[in-house]
């Protein structure tokens, strides 16, 4: 018989209740991964392009994918929204139109979760606005997505994650480069051992070590006399030489 195991209740090892104030805090400190943002190389240029071209604030929406790392940012789209200089407002019809849009396409607009807009030539940080945006995009998402941008290259990408009741500020947000799936490691793998050979090395005797031929040998190597060697060249010039001397 099997010795009963005695689970053990957690102990915080120290909390903080002294507040004398109407408070609510969590009581243990959770470690919550910070995702990531990525695009994919398409989406990044078209991000890029907008922000370049575009003298006034306009803003985007993208479908998004959860991913190991956080998400990926797949397509975009640009809907009818209302813009200035210093602000873009895309209202609620807007946004189911362009849900229509994309379900038309076949493609899911549950995923409908990021928005991006540029800031021209001014500071990424939000306005007013972008927090009334992001609130009514939040409301009826379990997370959304909301990157601003401007021509100085600068970017500010938020997560607001509902589920986990956090909002995860300036996180990284880069271009997506696909991994090499385990069939294209090991066709590579196997490319570079059936096309990479080491290199082979042969001998070859130093000149002084080589028999000379009786063509290339010199007369005075055989103990000849000039004259003789003037006859020996004269020999050889003749087409009908067979040789010796």
């Amino acid at each position: 018989m099997s010795k009963k195991k005695t689970i053990k209740p957690y102990v915080a090892k120290s909390v903080s209740s002294c507040s004398m104030e109407p408070t609510t805090t969590s009581m243990y400190t959770t470690s919550v991964k910070v995702p990531e943002v990525r695009y994919t190389p398409y989406v990044h240029k078209v991000i890029q392009h907008i922000v370049a071209h575009q003298p006034q604030e306009i803003g985007w929406l993208g479908l998004v994918d959860k991913t190991a790392y956080g998400y990926l940012v797949t397509d975009l789209y640009i809907p009818e929204q209302t813009v200035s200089a210093a602000e873009t407002d895309i209202d609620q019809d807007a946004m189911a139109a362009l849900a229509i849009e994309i379900d038309e396409a076949g493609l899911d607009p549950s995923k409908l979760l990021y928005w991006g807009h540029s800031h021209v030539n001014m500071a990424v940080s939000p306005s007013h606005q972008d927090e009334k945006q992001i609130a009514s995009f939040v409301e009826n998402s379990p997370f959304f997505i909301r990157g601003i941008y401007n021509k100085y290259g600068d970017s500010k990408v938020d997560v607001y994650d509902k589920r986990s009741n956090t909002i995860f500020q300036c996180v990284k947000d880069a271009v997506d480069t696909p991994e090499l799936s385990k069939q294209e490691i090991k066709q590579l793998n196997a490319l570079m051992k059936s096309n990479l050979q080491k290199p082979v090395y042969t001998y070859k005797a130093p000149l002084h070590h080589q028999p000379l031929s009786k063509f290339t040998r010199s007369p005075f190597m055989q103990g000849l006399s000039f004259d003789d060697d003037v006859t020996y060249l004269e020999k050889i010039s003749d087409p009908f030489y067979e040789g010796g001397y």
